[in-house]
């Protein structure tokens, strides 16, 4: 259902469909503002916050690397499911 749904977000968006490095950004940023969101409105949320003091306390360098790598593969899934659709991408995992 949700391949299904991305393809048609990406694909029937006036004739051309969107942009899909566009399609990305909005997902990602939705996610993030529903995670703040989560955040604050949860105890245990607030609770880590003020102890910690920051959300990216602990982080280094290093932590930037997975960070990269979800965000291209969120573009690269955006580009296939606007060039190849769902059902082609889900084949495509399934035979290799």
């Amino acid at each position: 259902l949700a391949g299904a749904l991305s393809q048609k977000g990406v694909q029937m968006a006036g004739g051309k469909g969107r942009n899909a490095y566009l399609y990305t950004l909005e997902l990602g940023l939705y996610s993030s503002i529903s995670l703040l969101i989560s955040m604050f409105a949860t105890k245990n949320g607030r609770k880590s916050l003020r102890e910690e003091g920051s959300i990216f306390r602990y982080w280094t360098p290093f932590s930037l690397i997975p960070v990269t790598v979800r965000a291209l593969g969120g573009v690269l899934t955006a580009l296939v499911h606007k060039h190849a659709g769902a059902t082609r991408k889900g084949f495509a995992l399934i035979l290799g």
